[in-house]
């Protein structure tokens, strides 16, 4: 009770003229310590310390979790870990107890532990799901491009004089030498390094056999590495890598159409390769550039010769 409590009540006594004044006085007196009271229980500290006595309604403080034991979950006591309200215990929990605070701390330290594990344990299991299904994949890819390839290498070699026969020969000898459907990019990083992308959007698996730069044609690579239909390659150039087919910078001037690579790509089981271009931070689609030039070409009109006069149907020469 504070003095400014204890003054009004004084005067209301001295000054009470009727039996309700000084009740209400009196009651006013009674009253002050019940408001001190409630006064101090909302002082109480909002969050339980180490070791104390933690409840659904009162929490533990930062860096603290209520542990509790499985079989009532509602009563615990606050150690050192991570959380909330956390069951760690199959006894019953009772705070005050010897050695009670450290046990139940070391109870949270195995739980997260094993948690980690299980994690750790699924992660690899998942992984290790993944890495056979990409195996899969990629055999049977594999074994269906041997088959088609083969296939039509044995076309080609059994030629007959038959003419239906002799035109699918000219088809699949045309499709198998044609250019590669392609997506490629030059993707140059912040740290330097470089990447050449390459996506095969072909039917067909295609090799790259050759990788060289158009500024410094001394720098080159010849990987002969088979891309499946629908699969991703990527190249690295600039950078100390182990992966990396050369340390040399082959953008050092940053995007640029005077720099770049040179792509030399076959289909599998064709007989001719094809040379792409492709600078510095560009990105094209090879069957979309092969319908530009077709378009380019067709545009074009060869001029008539001088002199030359357009003959007459029907009128002599």
């Amino acid at each position: 009770m504070t003095e400014q409590h204890l003054d009004r009540i004084a005067r209301l006594l001295s000054g009470s003229r009727s039996r309700r004044q000084a009740l209400a006085a009196l009651g006013a007196l009674a009253a002050a310590p019940l408001r001190s009271g409630l006064a101090a229980q909302i002082d109480v500290a909002a969050c339980g310390e180490s070791g104390a006595v933690c409840t659904p309604i009162k929490g533990c403080c930062s860096g603290l979790a209520c542990a509790t034991s499985t079989i009532n979950t509602a009563y615990g006591v606050c150690v050192t870990g991570e959380g909330d309200t956390l069951p760690v215990s199959t006894d019953l929990v009772v705070p005050g107890s010897e050695g009670i605070t450290d046990e139940l701390a070391q109870d949270i330290t195995d739980a997260s532990a094993g948690a980690t594990d299980a994690q750790s344990t699924l992660d690899e299991r998942a992984t290790a799901i993944q890495e056979r299904k990409t195996t899969r994949r990629t055999r049977t890819q594999t074994h269906r491009t041997n088959v088609r390839s083969r296939k039509d290498t044995h076309k080609l070699n059994s030629g007959t004089n038959a003419s239906g026969t002799n035109a699918d020969l000219k088809r699949l000898n045309r499709r198998l030498n044609g250019e590669p459907h392609l997506d490629l990019a030059f993707i140059l990083k912040a740290d330097g390094s470089e990447i050449v992308q390459i996506e095969n959007l072909d039917g067909d698996a295609v090799v790259l056999e050759r990788l060289q730069s158009l500024a410094d044609p001394d720098i080159f690579t010849d990987p002969n590495v088979t891309i499946l239909s629908g699969d991703i390659y990527q190249v690295r150039s600039g950078t100390t890598s182990a992966e990396a087919w050369t340390q040399e910078q082959i953008c050092p001037n940053g995007v640029s159409d005077s720099e770049g690579v040179q792509l030399r790509v076959v289909q599998s089981g064709a007989t001719r390769s094809h040379q792409i271009e492709l600078h510095c931070g560009e990105e094209i689609d090879t069957k979309g550039a092969a319908t530009a030039r077709s378009q380019s070409a067709k545009k074009t009109k060869r001029p008539k010769p001088r002199g030359q006069k357009q003959s007459k149907r029907g009128k002599g020469k």
